[in-house]
């Protein structure tokens, strides 16, 4: 139950916090319009994308309905893993990992899917978006996703013999990303530095598995009579020398069983004849002496 109730709240947290942090970004800001949270390496900026991470966007209307039939997809998989993980009762860490790919997956999908019909749409003049309007800015999974954190940590110029940038600004680190991001790369980051053992195990024991699956089978077939009909000429010729040989040692047993039993009758006659002989002589001498 504890692990249930860990993911319950990793899921309610991120979801609740970065819907509402992008509520409060789409409402109170335009398009553009940014400020500082500390210093100038780390700003509020909002942007909209189409829905990919970090602000990237992919083929138009057609490429935002496909990434978002895909994100509905992996939100499924993810959830079945994480229910059995869960079942499983898999280390915390992993289960944290897992619970925090899938919100972050959940906050920007609800953007991609309720967004467009949620929300007027956002403007680079000043003006904000109304919440619930008569009609929103697109359909059903053409919403676009709310992006706001931004850290500029180092700016500058690409030197003038850079190929393709030279002379044009630098800036680092320049993609603008959400609360969603960030719990999907640190769950990320978490799996791969502290629970990668886990899926290579699990990697382990299907080969293992697999392995004596197969020594198994071929046991089986070993032990199985090959069917002549079902073997090659070559498998043919060696089966019907095989009992052919075999044939010639049940006969060649049953000759020398045969050679072994007769001496026995033989003597035994012999050792009779010679019982006869022996009675006879006594009494042939029994009745030659003188009385």
């Amino acid at each position: 139950m504890k692990r249930t109730y860990l993911t319950i709240l990793v899921l309610a947290s991120v979801l609740l916090a970065d819907q509402a942090l992008k509520f409060w970004v789409k409402t109170g800001m335009s398009l553009g319009q940014e400020f500082s949270v500390i210093g100038d390496w780390f700003k509020l900026h909002f942007i909209e994308n189409e829905g990919m991470a970090f602000g990237l966007s992919y083929g138009g209307s057609l490429g935002k309905l496909l990434l978002t039939l895909f994100r509905l997809a992996a939100v499924l998989l993810i959830s079945v893993y994480l229910y059995r993980i869960v079942a499983s009762k898999a280390r915390y860490g992993l289960i944290i990992g897992i619970s925090l790919i899938l919100a972050g997956a959940l906050g920007n999908i609800t953007d991609s899917v309720f967004y467009g019909m949620l929300f007027e749409a956002s403007t680079y003049h000043g003006k904000v978006a109304a919440f619930l309007p008569e009609k929103g800015y697109a359909g059903i999974f053409h919403g676009k996703v709310v992006d706001m954190f931004y850290f500029p940590l180092i700016e500058g110029y690409y030197p003038d013999w850079f190929p393709i940038w030279g002379g044009k600004p630098f800036i680092f680190f320049r993609p603008v990303f959400n609360l969603a991001d960030s719990a999907i790369t640190i769950g990320v980051l978490m799996i791969l530095i502290f629970h990668r053992g886990h899926f290579m195990s699990n990697r382990d024991a299907e080969r293992r598995m697999k392995r004596h699956r197969t020594i198994k089978v071929e046991a089986k077939e070993k032990r199985r009579p090959r069917i002549p009909g079902k073997m090659t000429l070559i498998e043919i010729g060696e089966y019907a020398r095989n009992e052919l040989d075999r044939i010639k040692k049940g006969l060649g047993r049953e000759d020398e069983t045969a050679g072994d039993e007769q001496p026995e009758a033989g003597g035994g006659m012999a050792e009779g004849e010679s019982g006869e002989a022996d009675s006879a002589g006594v009494s042939g001498n029994d009745s030659a002496q003188p009385r």
